[in-house]
């Protein structure tokens, strides 16, 4: 059960004073976790991260600040295939479940250089 990652950036756009930074990259993490058909419900499943950034480093700030000014915000979409439990025991409180689904998330920083 190993997981693996990869990511790529590159600047499609490198002047004196902007420079503008592209990011993608994927993410597979197997789950960890075994069936569970006993008395526990450790909830988990294999998991496909997606992700994408963009960065802008603005250089001409010389006479406010004496550094560079970046801005980088990013996307990740998670999906975590589809699980199907099926407890040993027809009784248990919890009963048989599916598990899946994906989320987002999203976010930015600013860098001020001095």
């Amino acid at each position: 059960m190993i997981g693996w990652a990869f990511g790529v950036e590159g600047a499609p756009l490198d002047h004196e004073n902007v420079r503008v930074d592209l990011r993608g990259g994927y993410n597979y993490r197997p789950t960890p976790v075994r069936n569970q058909v006993g008395l526990s419900n450790l909830v988990d499943a294999d998991t496909h991260v997606f992700s994408a950034g963009i960065g802008i480093t603005l250089s001409d700030f010389s006479a406010v600040f004496p550094g560079p000014i970046s801005f980088d915000v990013f996307d990740q979409f998670h999906y975590m295939e589809s699980r199907i439990v099926h407890k040993d025991d027809p009784t248990d409180e919890v009963g048989d479940y599916e598990l899946g689904g994906t989320a987002n998330s999203f976010g930015g920083a600013m860098t001020i250089r001095f």
